[in-house]
């Protein structure tokens, strides 16, 4: 594994220097739009969410939540936790807290690896604020594509709750370690920090990989599909990093914007990997899971547009509800394909 890291940092500081113009104006880029964008309007929100993590207020939610938690998913009611978390922190959130549940003893290990797929979700400060208002200029639309977000997460944990498998587990309680509430800016900037890392890095990635002609590549295929080209060109950049995808490549559509969302890209699933690599769970519930909640956020947010119609004022009507014949058979098939990774033993 060493070998391969080593590698692949040597061949990527090559490529860094090969295309030195192109990476430097990406980097300059992600640094701008995380200044003008990210940290204006998520501090606010970290430092809230912090306050309320820090005041054990996750915990009162969770109680109430637990409820649900068995009847829905097939989960025992402390599995409320991280898909609280999850939904108030974003991502990588849910998955840690799962792993560390997972580790106490207080989950199985297919209640674990379920329950990352569903609980490990993006934060409203950032689809609301950041995505709403940063790139559609209207948080309604933010509000939107959140609740399609969540119903996506739910109907994933739905659907997964079908292969869940009784274990013999001595289940212990979890303890929440709880900051202070003096804590809260500082963990807020250290949050600004990490986030806006991972963005650039994978803006950089992302340059690399546009003059290298693989962007270009599976903007075709997705085109051959029927997809619009700045949608194709948003899903195919959204692939590494989803905030470099949605800002950079123009398009303003509100499906494939949730989708995106609800994938979350090679950076949520490489800090995923991390966790879950530590804890010895699987990726396979993860993977099939985060594609079927993309399909689902997307058919979530048509329907949602055509009960509430939103008026942006930034661009024409057009460029959110225009699709193609194939997006619908395209919707169904991302939905249907991704349970067959279900059928696949653990390889690992």
């Amino acid at each position: 594994m060493r070998k391969i890291i080593l590698i692949l940092s040597a061949a990527g500081a090559l490529l860094c220097a090969l295309f030195s113009p192109a990476v430097s104006a990406a980097a300059l880029d992600a640094a701008k739009l995380c200044a003008s964008v990210l940290a204006p309007s998520l501090f606010p929100f970290f430092v809230c969410a912090n306050l309320l993590l820090s005041l054990g207020g996750a915990e009162i939610l969770s109680k109430g939540a637990g409820r649900i938690m068995r009847p829905l998913f097939c989960v025992r009611d402390k599995g409320a936790l991280p898909l609280i978390l999850g939904l108030i922190s974003g991502y990588p959130c849910g998955a840690v807290v799962t792993c560390k549940m997972y580790d106490a003893g207080s989950l199985s290990k297919n209640e674990a690896e379920r329950l990352m797929a569903f609980s490990n979700n993006a934060g409203p400060m950032f689809i609301i604020s950041a995505v709403g208002n940063g790139l559609f200029g209207n948080s309604q639309v933010g509000f939107l594509i959140y609740l399609s977000h969540v119903a996506g997460a739910f109907l994933c944990g739905i659907t997964l709750s079908f292969f869940a498998k009784k274990e013999k587990t001595s289940v212990q309680k979890y303890k929440n370690r709880h900051t202070g509430a003096s804590d809260a800016v500082p963990n807020a900037v250290m949050s600004i920090l990490n986030l806006s890392g991972y963005v650039i890095f994978f803006s950089v990635i992302l340059a690399i990989m546009k003059s290298l002609g693989f962007i270009d590549f599976l903007c075709r295929i997705l085109c051959a599909f029927g997809t619009e080209r700045k949608c194709a060109e948003m899903l195919s950049s959204g692939i590494f990093e989803i905030t470099s995808g949605l800002f950079s490549s123009g398009c303003k559509n509100i499906p494939c914007a949730a989708a995106l969302i609800s994938i979350g890209g090679a950076s949520v699933f490489l800090q995923t990997m991390s966790f879950a690599a530590k804890s010895g769970l699987s990726l396979k519930y993860y993977i099939a899971g985060k594609l079927f909640s993309g399909g689902a956020a997307a058919a979530t947010a048509r329907l949602l547009l055509r009960v509430f119609p939103v008026s942006v004022k930034t661009f024409a009507p057009a460029a959110v509800f225009e699709t193609s014949p194939y997006m619908y058979f395209a919707a169904a098939l991302l939905l249907s394909f991704p349970l067959i990774f279900l059928f696949f033993p653990d390889r690992r």
